[in-house]
């Protein structure tokens, strides 16, 4: 239910979508355009990230360690496959997050 792009989330109604284009914007940046500029910087120095870059993926890796093959057809299959015991380079996912228009 964190991801806008599902129709399941679209169909759940506006606070389902709230939750998901929240979701999204903790985790890539808010897309170009969408705020004013400056407004990412305010809201930030209101909200102070505390490293989420960092400790989400952290926490990411963590449930793929501990739950290896549950993540199978998920957004989470890439990183997790990244992250196994022998691992194949696919970590789309983080390096999204990694990438993501926050200063931190």
């Amino acid at each position: 239910m964190h991801d806008g792009a599902f129709a399941l989330t679209r169909r759940q109604g506006p606070e389902a979508m709230l939750v998901a284009l929240g979701a999204g914007t903790d985790v890539d940046g808010p897309d170009p355009g969408d705020l004013e500029p400056g407004a990412l910087e305010e809201v930030v120095a209101a909200f102070p990230r505390l490293k989420f870059k960092a400790q989400f993926t952290a926490l990411l890796v963590a449930h793929c360690e501990r739950k290896p093959a549950s993540q199978r057809a998920t957004w989470l299959e890439g990183l997790c496959r990244a992250h196994a015991p022998h691992p194949t380079p696919d970590n789309a996912v983080e390096q999204e997050i990694a990438t993501a228009a926050f200063a931190e």
